[in-house]
């Protein structure tokens, strides 16, 4: 391939397609198909971003493409191909830094909040709505701008002198106009693209596929410009999306059980359409990290989640009529949460604290290998629950009677209650320190309380005393600052010699949020002979289960 030196143009993004392709538009239901050139794709249509800002983008195609540009009109620019290289220069991204200081549910009580600081502090104070949080409808209080991170922790010394101890630092991009080339090398010919250009890339036979970044994909891809830079996205039946999604959220390797598949697939479902158009200003519905959904494109799909997939076709989780927000997490360590307690946002009567049965089995048979000697306590041998214990890696074999008459600690409690991903991490005081003060500007650090613990007994509000101030962190922002797999664990401290604290050890439970359907609890409540639906109104409280299309 020959290096060509070009002068670079200025692209810009077109709004308006020809009617003939597909522009972005809510999800449609029915048996009608969306025709691309000739190639059709069944309804509903999703729209998943796979790149954003790409710089060298290939494509390849199993059986031959076609490749369409659009701007002012249509032209084919390759009939049959098999590789396409894409050579572009990514966007000049800025950043700067604004700082949280309340939020509400209601925008007028928000707005109250920001003319009393208004009044208190010599920097821009302004509302806005959170449209990211996984719970809509939430007013935030802002603060800044601030050019560096830095600059926003020593502000945030100000505010905890007036009172104000939660706090968060949010980063936003800025998009620097510069001139940047778009070339697609196809067939050995090198060409520039127009400032306004769309490629279609259309397989060329109904039953091939397109592949990028060594994943296979159904559907067609489009490549446009935006204002963060070349965007890719996958257009395809939300159907055939679903059986990337479902073993890419759960392993149907480790997880084999239908009825655990058949519910992954309903939440993933209802997820998906209650977030359609949430990155529109990209021409995108949801992108294809764990951020929406876990999307990894054929390569991912098993006979197991495709049967799940198809099985479930349409159905969907609703309360009074509406889509749920259907969150759902891998593991819970034994007990969900409430959603208000992790995710900013109100109560929602369908996300609730619930047990997690996956650790309530029916009868199991275990058989010991070695012949164990009468333990007698109180009067009675209690070897045959030893022999369990035992059996089930929950405690080691003792010889001394006395061990099994001491009490358990609390961590030992949390770590043995589950046997799935207990979790213990060590850490210096040090390190955490350093961590800590790129949130907040604490100075050395004193101690790590936990102040609140919610329904499951997870850390809901953590105090963070510093030598030079404190922080109230609270929900999932627990996990970020700290670094932790989930927000249930207890602390164990160690001592120096002159009293401060050297390192500090968290014993946990769990992996993820903790809100909703628990991935391994539905595996488990499968196991044991539970439905789909079963599972499904067990982690969502009063849904019903429809077919909407």
């Amino acid at each position: 391939m020959k290096t060509t030196s070009m002068k670079f143009l200025k692209y810009s993004i077109i709004i308006l397609l020809p009617l003939l392709f597909f522009c972005w538009a809510p999800v449609e239901f029915g048996n009608e198909k969306v025709l691309f050139q000739g190639y059709a794709i069944q309804k509903p249509v999703i729209r998943i971003g796979l790149g954003v800002n790409l710089s060298y983008i290939k494509i390849s195609s199993s059986s031959g493409m076609k490749i369409y540009e659009i701007n002012s009109n249509y032209k084919l620019v390759a009939n049959v191909t098999d590789e396409i290289y894409i050579k572009g220069r990514k966007e000049k991204i800025t950043e700067k830094f604004v700082i949280q200081v309340a939020q509400s549910k209601e925008r007028e009580d928000a707005e109250i909040f920001a003319q009393d600081l208004g009044t208190k502090i010599e920097n821009k104070v302004y509302v806005t709505e959170y449209s990211e949080s996984e719970i809509s409808g939430i007013f935030q209080v802002m603060v800044g701008d601030f050019i560096t991170r830095e600059d926003a922790l020593s502000f945030i010394k100000q505010l905890n002198q007036i009172g104000i101890a939660d706090t968060w630092i949010m980063r936003e991009e800025i998009t620097e106009e510069e001139s940047k080339p778009l070339w697609i090398l196809v067939n050995e010919k090198l060409k520039s693209l127009h400032d306004d250009t769309v490629l279609y890339f259309i397989p060329s036979h109904p039953k091939s596929f397109l592949s990028f970044n060594g994943r296979d994909y159904r559907g067609i891809f489009v490549l446009r410009t935006t204002h963060k830079g070349i965007v890719l996205i996958n257009v395809l039946n939300l159907e055939d999306y679903l059986k990337g999604v479902v073993p890419s959220e759960l392993s149907p390797y480790t997880y084999s059980e239908l009825e655990a598949h058949k519910a992954q697939a309903v939440a993933a479902r209802t997820y998906v359409m209650r977030h359609l158009g949430q990155n529109k200003d990209l021409d995108f519905d949801i992108c294809d990290s764990p951020k929406s959904q876990f999307y990894k494109g054929m390569k991912a799909e098993h006979p197991l989640s495709t049967e799940a997939v198809e099985s479930t076709k349409g159905e969907v989780a609703l309360y009074k009529g509406r889509l749920i927000n259907a969150l759902y997490t891998s593991t819970c360590g034994g007990k969900t949460e409430n959603v208000e307690n992790i995710f900013d946002g109100p109560p929602l009567p369908y996300l609730r604290s619930e047990e997690c049965v996956t650790e309530k089995q029916n009868e199991w048979l275990l058989k010991s290998r070695n012949v164990m000697q009468p333990i007698n306590m109180s009067g009675k041998n209690i070897s045959p629950e030893i022999a369990v214990l035992i059996s089930l890696n929950i405690i080691h074999p003792e010889t001394n009677p006395a061990y099994y008459q001491q009490k358990a600690s609390f961590e030992e409690a949390l770590n043995w209650s589950c046997s799935f991903h207990r979790w213990q991490i060590r850490i210096s005081r040090n390190a955490l320190e350093r961590r800590i003060n790129r949130f907040y500007p604490i100075g050395k650090l004193v101690d790590i309380i936990p102040q609140k613990r919610g329904e499951s007994r997870r850390v809901v509000e953590l105090l963070i005393k510093g030598t030079e101030s404190q922080a109230v962190v609270k929900g999932l922002r627990i996990r970020r600052v700290l670094g932790v797999r989930e927000t249930l664990f207890v602390i164990d401290r160690e001592y120096e010699k002159e009293g401060g604290i050297s390192y500090f050890t968290f014993y946990g439970k769990g992996l993820g949020h903790g809100v909703g359907l628990c991935q391994v609890g539905a595996f488990g409540m499968a196991q044991t002979g539970a439905k789909y639906k079963e599972i499904l109104k067990k982690y969502y409280r009063s849904i019903k289960i429809s077919k909407i299309y």
